[in-house]
């Protein structure tokens, strides 16, 4: 970041200003800080120029013709009030203005303002801070950041801005989402988003693979079953460890949940002699 401001970024200042006979017309003591954005269009010319040469928390005293530069009068609404520029002598058309620059920094765009490339830009960012979320084990916070990743991608409003690469990254933050889901032993949500996924891509592996973990933690071995094999399908190699690690899953599910019904049975049998 400059130590100078440039145009485009959000200005934070004091100011102060006298007329030809030093009284104080306008100034901020006792009132907000004056906020506004660096450009050629909403500041007048002479105080835009000085804050540009200006670090933060630098003072500077200006002088303003008010004729050359009415819009003063817009700017500084006060100071309208209290001199009007027809009244005063033809050779005290200037005014002092002290100004302290207290700080600036790029201006803060909504969602609607940005561009295409920012908000793929911000929805990397927010990726990013979920992998670290993630790696955390911060698991529903990283789900905020996949969401807000999500927000971003869905307001990009042309249908043919990088189609592949915003498919891809799509696919990628819905199934980073049902991986949290799984983590936070929210098995439901997994199927509910996993159905979702294949309903646009019948070929997401991962999909699969993390609606099938969740299925057989339900006890749903047969729905559990069917994923498996769809998986297998797309990735015939059976030594996949994705693959493996599934079948190994619901066939460890399925035997705690029938030692379980044996033990119950058995507790029944015990409890009734």
């Amino acid at each position: 970041m400059s130590d100078f401001p440039t145009e485009g970024q959000e200005i934070e200042l004091k100011y102060k200003i006298t007329n030809y006979k030093g009284d104080v017309i306008d100034t901020t003591e006792g009132k907000p800080n004056f906020k506004f954005t660096l450009d050629k269009t909403n500041i007048i010319k002479s105080i835009s120029e000085a804050v540009k040469t200006m670090k933060k928390g630098s003072k500077k005293e200006i002088e303003i013709n008010i004729e050359q530069e009415p819009n003063i009068f817009e700017i500084f609404p006060t100071a309208s009030e209290k001199e009007n520029i027809e009244n005063l002598p033809p050779n005290s058309k200037i005014v002092k203005c002290e100004l302290e620059l207290i700080n600036f920094h790029d201006k803060i765009k909504s969602i609607f303002e940005l561009t295409n490339d920012e908000k793929f830009d911000k929805a990397q960012k927010a990726k990013l801070k979920f992998v670290e979320k993630y790696k955390n084990k911060s698991f529903k916070e990283a789900i905020e950041s996949l969401d807000e990743a999500m927000n971003l991608i869905e307001k990009i409003n042309n249908k043919e801005y990088k189609t592949e690469e915003i498919k891809k990254f799509k696919l990628s933050l819905l199934l980073n989402k049902c991986n949290c889901f799984n983590n936070l032993k929210d098995y439901p949500s997994t199927v509910k988003l996993g159905k979702e996924i294949i309903k646009d891509d019948d070929k997401a592996l991962k999909a699969y693979y993390y609606m099938g973990v969740a299925l057989a933690n339900l006890d749903e071995f047969e729905e559990a079953l069917t994923n498996y094999n769809k998986l297998l399908e797309l990735i015939p190699d059976k030594k996949d460890p994705g693959v493996i690690s599934l079948l190994e899953l619901i066939n460890n599910r399925k035997k705690e949940k029938e030692n379980s019904i044996r033990k119950k049975f058995k507790a029944y049998l015990a409890h009734k002699d």
